[in-house]
């Protein structure tokens, strides 16, 4: 997973899949970089990501 900062926004970007075997550790990851830069608007960027699956979107339960 990639984070950049880029004109005053958080960039969050993924390569590859979000699935059952990464959801938890990627969720993790986002709310972390989130955390940091809690006064900046984010965005995802998934245009390299070959697949998200239902359970990628819904986050760790």
């Amino acid at each position: 997973m990639n984070f950049t900062e880029k004109n005053g926004k958080l960039i969050i970007s993924r390569e590859g899949r979000i699935d059952l075997s990464n959801a938890a550790d990627t969720e993790k990851e986002m709310l972390g970089a989130v955390s940091a830069h809690e006064c900046m608007p984010v965005v995802f960027d998934a245009a390299k990501l070959d697949y998200i699956s239902k359970r990628g979107t819904q986050g760790a339960a």
